[in-house]
Order: structure tokens, then sequence, then C-alpha cells
């Protein structure tokens, strides 16, 4: 789960609010000290690979683009 948090970018904290729980909760997670649930670790995966296939950023966005 770790590895697709960095993946997808999120914090524990971030995740935390997203679902709703505490940070502890996500921290027992990563610990092992609880189970993932598996309807959340097949979220997780989703949404990392929904990433991976999002188009590439705008050319050029970063220099100067107006932003």
């Amino acid at each position: 789960m770790d590895a697709l948090l960095k993946q997808i970018g999120w914090s524990v904290q971030t995740l935390a609010q997203r679902l709703g729980v505490r940070t502890s909760t996500i921290g027992d997670w990563l610990n092992g000290r609880r189970n993932i649930p598996d309807n959340l670790a097949d979220w997780l995966r989703q949404v990392a690979r929904a990433l991976d296939q999002a188009p590439a950023l705008p050319e050029g966005w970063r220099s100067g683009g107006g932003c």
C-alpha cells in the first residue's frame, strides 16, 4: 500500500481524509497491525492505474504557460 500511495502521490493524511478515517488507521494498515480491506486495496490499484493512463501534461505548462 505504501508503494501505491507514493505512485498516486498521496500522503497518509490525504488518504485518511479521503476515507474519513484516522491517520492511525492508515498507519496500522501500513505497519501490518491491521489488514487493509480488500476493496480498498483494489480501489487504490485502480486509482494508480488511472493515473498511469492519464495523458501527459500539456507541453510547456510550467514554463510561463500563464498559470
